[in-house]
């Protein structure tokens, strides 16, 4: 175990949203690595979604709680919503959340099934509400009688896909057909029952690693990623009085021009982090995905709202990119299509500063391990 002290509060970064763009090889997991280490060892709890396991050795050196959220022993109910809901962030007249958190389970399905038509939409709505009634759960539960339910108590994705195989229609049968692997196939283990994942509340550096869903098809890895994103986001919700960073690493892995729900979740979470004392840390390599003509006006927010953006060696149409978004001058495009792995140009406000990625040996021994040549 790694101990860590107690700075004073304006330590380190938290509190201000951090973006690192860069392709690969230009040192960008390298550079992210060291960051959060800095702002655990400052005294941040750490949350991190990793779709490449990059930070397991990490997170195990320091006594961390690594998570395998890909399904298996572990997994996420969407259905299930946060006990704790906090009054200055509760939309819902209700006084418990509950309909806020149904629209974010819509929004799941969508993006797990961006192809259904309309109609299947509104019958998919109907049975997300029939399944939470059946449980005894309308929109005017009281936010105490959440407080009292164990994750048993919830529906879940096989609840849903049991009530439109229950259904007469044409309609009916092809949302049956299209939830069935989820509900009951190779994919059942990743929602179709009750939460398992750990406590994590008390941890202060938690991973959760979706690694294992690098195969699946792009909709049920987005799918993943952004139930991962909402769990972690209601953790932070849950506690104001801590400092946190949220690490959404690969975060091209969750565009898709067909459900825009997923950049609109990202831009909203990173600018209502600050009020939970906590700082949202986007890190990707597939700029254009941010750009696309679809997604733009969320995906250009959530790059250029950070209070600081580090942007390694870069090239070709994404240095164009990021010439027009951050008014790179012909020395600074230079500078950075021929960086070395590490260096890059850090922006801040008005500031800007070139910059090398520097590791201490002991630091270098905690992210890669005690035989690893960096």
């Amino acid at each position: 175990m790694v101990d860590r002290w107690n700075p004073p509060a304006e330590s380190g970064i938290t509190n201000k949203n951090f973006a690192i763009l860069s392709p690969p090889g230009g040192g960008k997991s390298h550079a992210t690595k060291l960051m959060i280490l800095r702002e655990w060892a400052l005294g941040a709890k750490i949350f991190v979604i990793d779709p490449e396991r990059e930070y397991r050795q990490l997170v195990r050196a320091i006594d961390g709680t690594w998570i395998n959220a890909s399904g298996g022993h572990t997994r996420i109910n969407p259905l299930q919503a946060p006990i704790m809901v906090d009054e200055d962030d509760n939309e819902s007249s209700s006084g418990s959340g509950l309909d806020t958190h149904i629209q974010r389970v819509l929004d799941f399905f969508t993006i797990y099934l961006p192809d259904i038509t309309p109609l299947q939409q509104a019958l998919l709505e109907e049975a997300v509400e029939a399944v939470y009634q059946a449980k005894g759960l309308i929109w005017n539960t009281s936010a105490d009688h959440f407080a009292q339910l164990t994750p048993t108590d919830w529906p879940h994705v096989g609840d849903v896909y049991q009530y439109c195989q229950s259904q007469a229609g044409d309609d009916w049968t092809v949302l049956t057909a299209l939830l069935r692997t989820a509900g009951e196939g190779v994919l059942a283990d990743l929602w179709s029952g009750p939460s398992t994942v750990p406590p994590t509340a008390e941890a202060d550096f938690v991973v959760m690693d979706i690694h294992d869903l690098q195969d699946a098809p792009d909709t049920v890895k987005r799918a993943q990623y952004v139930n991962v994103l909402g769990y972690l986001w209601d953790l932070i919700r849950a506690d104001r009085s801590e400092k946190k960073l949220l690490v959404v690493d690969e975060a091209w892995m969750l565009i898709d021009s067909q459900a825009p729900q997923t950049l609109k979740f990202m831009k909203s979470l990173s600018k209502r982090i600050r009020k939970y004392s906590g700082s949202f840390m986007v890190v990707t390599q597939n700029l254009a995905d941010f750009l696309a003509p679809a997604v733009a006006g969320e995906g250009e927010q959530v790059l250029t709202n950070a209070a600081y953006t580090l942007l390694l060696r870069q090239g070709g149409k994404d240095l164009q990119a990021l010439a027009s978004l951050f008014h790179l001058s012909d020395a600074e495009q230079d500078k950075l299509t021929n960086a070395r792995v590490g260096e890059g140009l850090l922006i801040a406000g008005n500031d800007r500063a070139w910059i090398r990625i520097d590791t201490a040996p002991h630091e270098s021994r905690l992210i890669y391990g005690a035989d690893h040549p960096h």
